[in-house]
């Protein structure tokens, strides 16, 4: 009996162990595989990051180096273009030479030193000998009959004046461009330049007035009263102002 009872319960466990022996052997290579698989991870990750991080640290040294190149080199530039303070006595005393010279040496002469020169002391004087160094070959282009020259330096002379020259030029020399034009019998061209003038000085009330001056003078009275009604826009109470714009209104 007991015999029996040993040989079932040898059959029982083996039944057992058979039966659980597929299942712990499954559980064992799922385990396997999981931290197969957890390892492969990792090591990419470890990878992964260790790439990421070569090029960025490489980026960065190079963004650095780029940085660092940049400011050499600008540095260098500020260096360079700060290298040696100009001889303003010998910037003068070569305009002073320069004036000497016919109209066209001038105008060569004066726009290589503006060019060569933008941040001397001396480069506004230069500006101003060359609006009336173009101004003075152009009236000699138009007096050897070559119209188009001379009204392309009138027109370059009127490009080249700046609010801060003084009104001595604008008076002597732009100022005057229209009536030159004019009386040599183009009166498009010398209107068209008026109003190139006009907008070159559009702020300034008593520059307007000399442009106004000219439309009076050649009997065009609407334009006149235009310009006019301007510069009392921005000086009311200018008398000049007002007796222009007066005389304007009569002529139109």
């Amino acid at each position: 009996m007991k015999l029996r009872e040993s040989k079932r319960l040898r059959r029982a466990l083996v039944a057992f162990a058979c039966a659980c022996l597929p299942v712990l052997l499954a559980l064992s290579a799922l385990s396997a595989f999981a931290v197969s698989a957890a390892q492969k991870e990792g090591a990419k990750a470890a990878k992964g990051a260790k790439g990421q991080s070569a090029p960025k640290a490489g980026a960065t040294q190079k963004g650095a180096a780029k940085k660092d190149a940049k400011r050499a080199g600008g540095a260098s530039s500020n260096e360079s273009s700060a290298a040696g303070p100009e001889d303003e006595a010998a910037l003068k005393a070569e305009l002073d030479e320069v004036v000497k010279l016919s109209a066209a040496e001038r105008v060569e002469r004066l726009t290589a030193f503006v060019k060569a020169h933008p941040r001397s002391e001396s480069v506004l004087r230069a500006r101003e000998l060359l609006v009336g160094a173009r101004a003075a070959l152009g009236d000699e282009r138009l007096g050897a009959g070559d119209s188009r020259g001379g009204m392309e330096l009138f027109n370059a002379a009127v490009a080249d004046f700046a609010p801060e020259m003084s009104e001595r030029l604008f008076d002597a020399v732009v100022a005057q461009l229209p009536a030159n034009l004019f009386l040599r019998n183009h009166r498009e061209a010398a209107f068209e330049l008026a109003r190139r003038i006009e907008r070159r000085v559009k702020e300034n009330p008593r520059r307007l007035l000399r442009v106004a001056s000219f439309y009076l003078g050649v009997e065009g009275g609407d334009e006149a009263a235009r310009v006019a009604s301007e510069a009392v826009r921005l000086a009311p109470d200018s008398a000049p102002a007002r007796q222009i714009l007066g005389a304007a209104l009569r002529l139109s």
